[in-house]
């Protein structure tokens, strides 16, 4: 069973594509199969929105990614499962997930953290938080305050009490606070964790689509 932890006043959905629905499912002899995997990668594809939904809510967050890469190693497990109805399949996975993955450090990545995961514990990441007070249409007037890695399990609604206590009271009251956040797994630095999730569902996906 798949859970996923989206706050629940987020709602449900889905996000990214998932393949198309064929018009001969009911005759197609690998039909269940292909709902099997189709059905899996739509989980990966609400895990991906939940993780947006959750960014600014660390707890949220953080189970929302660790459901997110262990959901994504099972799409081709599934597939795997069922090597044996799929004609070709030698060719294709070769093709289609050792050929194009063998060199790919994001899908790398994504399976050693997997890994990480189940056997040791969260990923360890750094976060960059920051806060602006918009107090006009002159952006030369903004005031800003970064924090670092002492933010890391900051929510959204501290990150604005810290900013009302930091900037003049009459500065806040009649302004807007903007808030922005940047996670980055320690194991991942050169990429921000959103982005990074977003393109290995992209591999996923192009890999489902091409069966």
């Amino acid at each position: 069973m798949s859970v996923d932890f989206c706050d629940a006043r987020q709602g449900g959905g889905a996000y990214g594509k998932t393949p198309a629905t064929r018009p001969f499912y009911g005759s197609w002899p690998f039909a269940g199969l292909l709902l099997t995997w189709e059905r899996r990668l739509k989980d990966l594809s609400h895990l991906l929105k939940c993780c947006i939904d959750t960014y600014f809510d660390p707890e949220l967050f953080r189970l929302n990614l660790n459901q997110f890469l262990q959901t994504a190693r099972t799409v081709t497990f599934i597939i795997q499962k069922n090597k044996n109805q799929i004609i070709g399949y030698d060719i294709w996975y070769n093709n289609n997930v050792i050929e194009k993955w063998k060199n790919d450090p994001l899908m790398a990545w994504a399976k050693n953290s997997r890994n990480t995961i189940e056997k040791q514990g969260d990923l360890e990441m750094y976060s960059e938080a920051k806060a602006t007070l918009i107090s006009s249409y002159i952006e030369e007037n903004d005031i800003e305050f970064i924090t670092n890695e002492s933010m890391l399990n900051i929510g959204i609604k501290k990150l604005v009490r810290l900013a009302q206590k930091k900037l003049p009271s009459y500065l806040t009251e009649s302004s807007i606070i903007k808030s922005e956040r940047r996670l980055v797994a320690n194991t991942l630095k050169d990429y921000e964790l959103l982005h990074a999730l977003a393109i290995i569902y992209g591999r996923m996906y192009n890999c489902c689509n091409s069966l």
